[in-house]
């Protein structure tokens, strides 16, 4: 228990991140076994019944409560033993000195006292050693080859010379390469001993090649060369911790860059996929999750001063997984804004930021802007966090185009599976979302930052009006293999069709499910800021509530349509969407005098909980709580 206790002291992490994500976390299974064994705990009644509990909405705890009145439910609330979480540490030892689980302990809490040289960096040293001989490939490569983010940077006299980033930096990444190992060996020690079955490399593979299918289509910030390549320098049976000792601090933090980049995309692919796709996902997530925060902190502040195309991935994927293992969304958005601020210190809306980078630097790099560019939009639109890059760069001022010359291939598209235009097409499809949230964005914050009088509102609305015309002409231009029609599975459909039209799939859900949920946005935003006139309408109170409760209609019906698999793949963004659309709902219902209006809306928001249900957000287990 000391070490336990030691390491949050330490501070590497939030102190409700080391104990929500350690083995003994409320959300892992062993916290589980360690509950079995206490004994003599009094009993209490949940606080919502069971109906609402399932549903995760609020239970005004009345008997029967008014949601189990109006859904004609039976309402019950089960006695459950008192299970007070936080009281577990003191019951740990126990636990630990298990000959079963002491191994698993030691590899994932002992935080053994590091040297003097390491003592700034409060991160654990290592008590295990995992032998083997084979040597790590060197990182270069061709178009499609492995390659080392920021590569073009480390032969530069600049990035070598002492001056180029502070001696703290350098200090701390160079006398730190003892930790390298320590969490390259601990995370290695922990899935074995959850997977003793599973090679740690199938594990890492599978987890890239999901990520490709799934997760790429809408975030295509990585190089699959690239993390294949560390997942075998890293991962495999031979792997030896021996080699990777740096000749310099260059190659030094080339190495933790690797590591990081890998364990944050195993990390953001294990915490979202569904059990139907990753059996294992909820078992790897948080040692891949902590150990790529861990050694993202070891190299933080030279990774700041010395920014490339990881440093941004890196952030984003966390983002994405810490959303989806904590729940907790501050540390989310926190891991989103240094990613933000990064993208926004290397000038990034202006091409000419590009002119000096390796070709698969500048594709990394122009696309995660990008992404970060719309996830920034998102946040101005669901009004989630503050907006950096929206407000720093407006639509108008970025001049970075979408694609670079010459054309680089972050897939390989000598495979099969991909073909020649099929990440051409991809990433059309993700210049579309971009596109939605972009223009969305824009009509918000106008609406939201006008200070001027009712007299000037009238050219602003015909100037908003046309951007909502054009937001609205985005989803008529849908490229033919995103259309419906072409995504229906046949029977006839070769591995290759099958695989390119879930990756279709995901683009068109996601396009889908943000179009019907940024229209009702807008609409809100514009009864809020008296700009109704921007979606064609006027101030008659009846024909505005009858036009959001068609928009409501749309969404309800896009969402039940989309099968749930891809519900689940997108987590807690689809979450996201569906608990503001039942915010706006819930509004309706309580302010509309028509029964009949009153009723209708009743039955969509029935419809949106029995979805909510049953996707296992850990964020709206957080509100809940």
């Amino acid at each position: 228990m000391d070490c336990v206790r030691r390491g949050s002291q330490d501070n590497l992490f939030p102190q409700f991140f080391l104990w929500q994500c350690g083995p003994f976390s409320t959300f892992h299974p062993m916290m589980e076994a360690a509950a079995i064994t206490t004994s003599g705990r009094s009993t209490l009644l949940y606080r919502s019944c069971d109906n609402c509990r399932k549903r995760k909405t609020k239970c005004g705890s009345e008997d029967p409560c008014a949601n189990c009145r109006t859904s004609n439910l039976v309402c019950q609330y089960t006695v459950r033993r008192r299970n007070r979480v936080r009281q577990a540490p003191r019951k740990i030892a126990q636990v630990i000195n298990s000959p079963s689980l002491s191994a698993y302990v030691d590899v994932t809490t002992s935080l053994p006292e590091s040297s003097p040289q390491h003592e700034s960096l409060h991160v654990p040293t290592c008590q295990y050693q995992i032998h083997g001989s084979r040597a790590m490939s060197k990182v270069v490569g061709d178009d499609h080859g492995p390659w080392s983010p920021g590569q073009d940077d480390w032969d530069s006299p600049q990035s070598l010379s002492p001056t180029a980033f502070s001696s703290v930096s350098v200090a701390a990444a160079g006398n730190s390469f003892g930790t390298f190992e320590a969490v390259w060996s601990n995370l290695l020690l922990s899935i074995q001993a959850a997977l003793p079955a599973l090679p740690m490399l199938d594990i890492v593979n599978n987890c890239i090649t999901l990520f490709m299918q799934y997760t790429f289509p809408t975030s295509p910030i990585i190089h699959e060369a690239t993390v294949r390549a560390h997942a075998l320098a890293y991962f495999s049976e031979t792997a030896s911790n021996g080699n990777f000792k740096p000749n310099n601090i260059h190659q030094s933090v080339k190495h933790m860059r690797a590591f990081t980049l890998i364990t944050a995309v195993c990390a953001s692919t294990a915490s979202v996929m569904p059990e139907s796709l990753l059996p294992y996902g909820s078992i790897v997530a948080v040692p891949f999750f902590r150990s790529s925060r861990q050694m993202l902190h070891i190299y933080e502040e030279y990774d700041i001063e010395q920014p490339d195309s990881s440093s941004l991935s890196v952030r984003d994927l966390q983002y994405s997984a810490a959303q989806h293992i904590t729940g907790r969304s501050r540390l989310a958005y926190h891991i989103m804004g240094q990613a933000s601020l990064i993208a926004e210190s290397l000038h990034l809306h202006q091409e000419s930021s590009l002119s000096k980078k390796v070709p698969i630097e500048s594709q990394l790099l122009r696309l995660t802007f990008w992404h970060l560019y719309l996830s920034d939009a998102a946040s101005v639109c669901l009004k989630t966090r503050a907006g950096i890059l929206n407000q720093s760069f407006p639509r108008g001022s970025i001049d970075i185009h979408h694609s670079g010359e010459p054309v680089i291939h972050l897939l390989d598209p000598s495979k099969p599976r991909y073909g020649r235009f099929f990440e051409e097409r991809l990433l059309l499809g993700f210049h579309l979302m971009e596109r939605l949230w972009s223009s969305a964005a824009r009509i918000v914050l106008q609406m939201k930052n006008y200070e001027g009088t009712q007299d000037g509102k009238k050219p602003l609305v015909e100037r908003l009006a046309v951007v909502f015309y054009d937001f609205v002409g985005i989803m008529d231009d849908l490229p033919l293999w995103l259309k419906i029609s072409n995504l229906v599975a046949l029977p006839e459909d070769t591995a290759v069709e099958v695989f390119q039209k879930k990756s279709f799939w995901v683009q068109r859900c996601t396009l889908t499910m943000t179009f019907h949920c940024l229209r009702l946005v807008i609409l809100q935003q514009c009864i809020e800021s008296g700009f109704v006139g921007v979606v064609g309408l006027d101030d008659e109170p009846l024909r505005v509530v009858m036009r959001k409760a068609g928009w409501v209609k749309d969404f309800v019906e896009t969402m039940e349509d989309i099968p749930f698999v891809y519900h689940q793949i997108k987590g807690e963004p689809s979450v996201q969407r569906i608990r503001l659309v039942g915010t706006i709902l819930l509004e309706m219902v309580q302010n509309v005098e028509s029964d009949a209006i009153k009723l209708r809306l009743e039955s969509y928001f029935k419809r949106l909980l029995d979805i909510l249900s049953k996707l296992n957000s850990k964020a709206s287990e957080e509100l809940i709580a």
